[in-house]
């Protein structure tokens, strides 16, 4: 009688360590451990009197313990500067409203179209960083660079292995 209960004890060992030891497609633990999640969220972030930024995001997974969401698909407007940025990930921090976007952002501004791949925002010093590359382009003009900045609403600089080429 005593051997059922071990046998099928035996049995079910190895069936578990199957399936925890498989990667199953369409299934990411991750997701489902790591804290709430949200999906079609509009953010609008404030700084003192006024609304600074607003993003549309696809997906919000906030971090359990602190302050960290990770954002996927973000399209993230800036209204006092007429620029957008779109990325297919982020990370927000929620206590100081920095933002980082990664992977394939491409953004648009003053009718100007860049792409890098990856871009931070620190709010408190009104500066966006482009990092790990940057590509301008105008309607008459090319530029790129290994980083760049856009310092307030109208000066952007372009650091690193610059080139530009101007059209007629």
């Amino acid at each position: 009688m005593r051997i059922i209960p071990v046998a099928l004890f035996l049995i079910t060992i190895p069936i578990i360590l199957y399936f925890i030891s498989t990667e199953r497609e369409g299934l990411d633990i991750k997701h489902l451990v790591r804290g709430s999640q949200m999906s079609s969220v509009d953010i609008i972030h404030f700084t003192e009197k006024k609304q600074d930024w607003d993003a549309r995001v696809e997906e919000a997974v906030f971090r359990p313990g602190n302050d960290m969401v990770d954002l996927k698909h973000v399209r993230l407007n800036y209204p006092d500067r007429d620029l957008q940025l779109r990325a297919k990930d982020g990370l927000y921090d929620l206590r100081s409203g920095r933002i980082q976007l990664e992977n394939d952002i491409e953004g648009t501004i003053k009718g100007t179209e860049f792409k890098s791949a990856r871009i931070s925002y620190n709010p408190l010093k009104n500066i966006i960083i482009a990092k790990d590359g940057l590509v301008i382009k105008g309607k008459k003009f090319r530029i790129t660079g290994n980083s760049g900045k856009i310092i307030g609403n109208n000066i952007m600089k372009v650091e690193g292995n610059v080139k530009a080429v101007f059209y007629k």
